[in-house]
């Protein structure tokens, strides 16, 4: 799966000039509804991440709200993030999005920014892959972890009964020689019969259900 066909484009963003103010940057999260917000500067090459957590940290160390500090430039302000682009691999988002509010996407070629990633934009992608709100037979299958061919064993098992396969998706079981495969299916009238064959290959069937 590809970054730049699960994030939000910079078209559907809402930025943070780097010129800007720290009061013209309170004005735009409040008008878009923000907590934070990628910073770019004049070439839209992504600077780093800005919002109210940051803003307001700082103005605890200021003796208070005043016009000195609401017209002061939002660089001081701005915290680096860390990005990927256009070429990395949608896996790599999973382990910053859960310690940032987005992961910035950048184009390799000029550093400007193209999108973002959102914890949204991750669940979106992950149900599409895993057919999620599309009717079918889901069936969880457990296998051991080194079988070799376990894939092709599965689809050779499901090939006569002509059957569309929605969606498969593999994951550990929480046990060293375990892995599971979720398997979707189009609705079928034969899945007792699709059961019975994979049981007979090896599979074993650990929940069978309509969705």
């Amino acid at each position: 799966m590809f970054i730049r066909n699960c994030m939000t484009p910079r078209s559907a963003l809402a930025t943070v000039s780097l010129n800007a103010t720290v009061q013209e940057t309170l004005d735009l999260l409040e008008q878009q509804g923000l907590d934070s917000a990628p910073v770019v500067d004049d070439q839209e090459r992504l600077a780093g991440i800005t919002g109210y957590k940051t803003i307001f940290r700082s103005l605890q160390q200021q003796k208070g709200w005043e016009t000195s500090f609401r017209n002061q430039p939002i660089v001081r302000l701005v915290e680096p993030i860390q990005s990927l682009d256009l070429d990395s691999d949608f896996e790599e988002t999973l382990p910053l999005v859960i310690r940032h509010p987005f992961v910035p996407i950048v184009d390799p070629k000029d550093s400007t920014l193209a999108g973002i990633v959102k914890i949204k934009d991750i669940e979106s992608a992950m149900a599409v892959a895993m057919g999620y709100g599309i009717k079918g037979i889901r069936i969880l299958l457990g296998v051991v972890t080194d079988s070799p061919y376990t894939l092709e064993l599965l689809l050779e098992a499901l090939k006569p009964y002509q059957v569309n396969i929605i969606s498969v998706t593999t994951f550990d079981a929480g046990e060293a020689a375990a892995r599971r495969i979720l398997l979707k299916l189009a609705p079928t009238s034969k899945v007792k019969a699709i059961r019975e064959n994979l049981n007979r290959r090896g599979f074993r069937t650990l929940s069978v259900k309509q969705t």
